[in-house]
């Protein structure tokens, strides 16, 4: 009877343990939901429409990999070393975070394995610092694989479901130039150029003022013969100028305008030299910035000789370039990439 009832009681024992042990699993919170405690969360990135149908030398709606900071509140701190990911098919991306309200920055085909140190203090990783990261380039960015993006959300991530989708916005422009020679044969066009691009690009958006420095350096691209061209180009946002017509729109008519972004188309009219240059803008007149994530359509219209043109130079005398709708320029209407 003494070993019956030994053994009755440890199976009795057994069967309270046992269910103590799941009653505690049960209450306990599970691992990595305390605030704090690194958390696997899943963000879908969304890269908006595609700025064109047609086929172009870069890709421009691809994300190929993307790095992700997680700052605190502050902006004064990482909260995490910064990670580089490759999206799935569906352009989500599975990251490990801090569980904590934070601003997370997305950085998109920056091309550089190496765009952030991971391996440098958390503390150096301030909103400054961060959002002043830049690319940069001796040719064109026509060259790189995939245009470069930028995307920030703010709050706090909750595993393990997808979190939020993120919009990132391309950081390069695109300008379409078309050039209608209407002069019956007197013009011959040469060459047309596009020039003073900048070789660096601030990746995150820029939210006012006049950038980049003007005394960066800045690229020309190489000339064509042709009259139809398209160029990817990095913002160039040099303010707006004292110019009241198109005829005036000219370097001289806004400040440090020798950094402006501007086509430039040379040949002969009637066999004497003459230079077209067109400053891009947001308008005809006085509108000198080239904005990221947005396309410029320009058709220029050549038609005769005209005086008052500050736009053309020759060895003799000046001409000029139609004006009104035969000369179009993005304005408000121009293309957003998204």
């Amino acid at each position: 009877m003494k070993r019956n009832f030994q053994s009755s009681a440890g199976i009795c024992l057994l069967s309270l343990l046992a269910s103590l042990f799941t009653g505690c699993t049960d209450s306990m919170p599970e691992q990595g939901k305390e605030p704090g405690e690194i958390i696997e969360c899943t963000f879908r990135l969304e890269t908006g429409t595609p700025v064109s149908v047609e086929t172009r030398a870069i890709d421009q709606s691809t994300i190929n990999d993307v790095w992700v900071v997680q700052l605190n509140t502050e902006g004064t701190a990482a909260l995490v070393a910064p990670v580089q990911v490759v999206p799935d098919a569906s352009n989500a991306i599975r990251i490990k975070l801090k569980n904590e309200t934070s601003k997370l920055y997305f950085f998109a085909n920056t091309g550089d394995a190496s765009f952030f140190n991971t391996g440098d203090a958390l503390s150096s990783f301030t909103a400054n610092a961060v959002e002043g990261k830049t690319i940069s380039r001796t040719d064109s960015w026509a060259a790189m694989s995939y245009v470069p993006m930028y995307g920030t959300w703010a709050g706090k991530p909750s595993p393990p479901e997808i979190t939020d989708e993120v919009e990132l916005t391309r950081a390069l422009a695109q300008v379409d130039v078309t050039v209608t020679n209407s002069t019956g044969g007197k013009l011959s066009i040469s060459s047309m150029q596009l020039k003073n691009i900048p070789n660096v690009l601030k990746v995150a958006t820029t939210e006012s003022g006049t950038y980049p420095a003007a005394s960066g350096t800045y690229l020309d691209y190489s000339t064509t013969s042709s009259l139809s061209a398209t160029w990817i180009v990095a913002e160039n946002c040099r303010g707006t100028g004292s110019g009241r017509y198109e005829t005036e729109k000219i370097a001289a008519a806004v400040t440090a305008g020798n950094y402006c972004t501007y086509l430039e188309i040379k040949g002969t009219y009637n066999g004497i030299g003459a230079t077209y240059r067109f400053y891009l803008g947001g308008n005809n007149t006085n509108d000198y910035n080239v904005r990221r994530n947005t396309k410029y359509t320009v058709n220029i219209t050549i038609s005769g000789k005209n005086q008052t043109d500050a736009r053309v130079t020759m060895d003799a005398s000046p001409l000029s370039v139609s004006s009104g709708s035969n000369t179009t320029w993005g304005d408000g209407s121009n293309t957003n990439l998204t």
